[in-house]
């Protein structure tokens, strides 16, 4: 068998795992979101999907994060939206910070460890929250 078909039957036999499976499995790979403030970093398109996501869930994030200075001030759909080193002050540094950037621009191993550098170490990627909703956002 070739890499290409190995690579097929694990893709088929992820895709036919009931979604029941897949929420357990999903919970042990992301942290409680309730637990503390919870901040999406990118106030974006996905940032305000996953917004709604979050909120059909019963999840209230506190606001956004975004590092366009034009965005700072504004809110989306009534959270705030703030550069990371006021979130940080305003929440903590046990905030969760869910990131919602998704672009060939962004490396969210970058954004986790600009985080870490302020005090910050409950970063969440963008795929580690879609793979704990298997029923879309």
């Amino acid at each position: 068998m070739d890499r290409t078909d190995e690579h097929a039957e694990a893709l088929e036999e992820l895709l036919s795992e009931p979604v029941d499976i897949a929420r357990e499995r999903a919970s042990r790979v992301l942290p409680p979101l309730d637990d503390a403030p919870l901040l999406l970093h990118g106030a974006g398109n996905i940032g305000t999907r996953v917004l709604a996501s979050l909120r059909a869930r019963g999840v209230r994030p506190a606001g956004f994060i975004d590092l366009a200075p034009d965005k700072h001030g504004r809110f989306v759909e009534g959270l705030p939206i703030l550069r990371p080193e006021d979130a940080l002050t305003r929440f903590g540094l046990d905030a969760r910070v869910l990131v919602t950037v998704l672009n060939t621009h962004h490396a969210f191993a970058a954004t986790r460890n600009a985080y870490a550098a302020m005090g910050a170490s409950h970063v969440i990627s963008l795929l580690a929250y879609l793979w704990s909703a298997p029923d879309g956002f």
